[in-house]
C-alpha cells in the first residue's frame, strides 16, 4: 500500500491540469474534471474488488469504486480550487461543483450538467468513511473485513443520514 504522503502527492500532481478552471463556468469545470478523471488518469468503474476502493489501489491499478472515483474527483477538483463535495443523486455517488452558476455532477465518463438540486445530496466525510468501510466490511476477505467492521464501529457519528 502507498503511504498516505504518497497518496496525498499523487492527488496533488494530478491536480495540476486543473489550475485554472475554477475561472471557468460550473459547465466547464465539470467536462475539464471528467476529462482528467477518464482521460489522464485513466479511472474505470469497478464494484466488486474490495480493494478498489482504497485510493492507492485505485490510482496504481486505473480501477476504482464510483464512490471513490467521486473521492478523488473531489480532492483534485478541490486542489485546484474548485467548490466540489462528495453528492450522491439517484442513489450513486458523484462529485459536485457548485458555482454561481449552478451545480453538475462528474462520474466516471459522465457529466450531469443540470441535476434537480433538490436530488443532489451532499455527503460528509463521516457518510463516505462509513460508506466504504461498509463496502469493504461486506466485500473483503476475513481479517479486512473483521478491521472494516472495527473501523466502522470505532468511526464517530454525524448528524446526516448515513450515506
Amino acid at each position: 500500500m502507498t503511504a498516505p504522503a504518497d497518496a496525498c502527492a499523487l492527488l496533488d500532481e494530478a491536480s495540476l491540469p486543473l489550475f485554472g478552471a475554477a475561472t471557468e463556468p460550473v459547465p466547464e469545470q465539470a467536462r475539464a474534471l471528467a476529462d482528467l478523471l477518464t482521460n489522464h488518469l485513466c479511472l474505470h468503474p469497478e464494484r466488486r474488488d474490495h480493494r478498489a476502493l482504497l485510493i492507492d489501489h485505485a490510482l496504481d491499478r486505473r480501477r476504482a469504486h464510483p464512490l471513490q472515483i467521486a473521492v478523488i474527483g473531489h480532492e483534485v477538483g478541490r486542489r485546484a480550487g474548485l467548490r466540489t463535495f462528495v453528492a450522491s443523486c439517484a442513489a450513486e455517488p458523484w462529485t459536485a461543483i457548485a458555482g454561481a452558476d449552478g451545480i453538475a455532477l462528474v462520474g466516471p465518463g459522465s457529466v450531469d450538467g443540470e441535476p434537480d438540486n433538490a436530488s443532489v445530496r451532499h455527503r460528509c466525510p463521516h457518510q463516505v468513511a462509513r460508506a466504504v468501510l461498509a463496502h469493504v466490511s461486506a466485500g473483503a476477505p476475513p481479517e479486512r473485513s473483521r478491521r472494516a467492521a472495527e473501523l466502522l464501529r470505532a468511526l464517530p457519528g454525524c448528524d446526516h443520514r448515513a450515506a
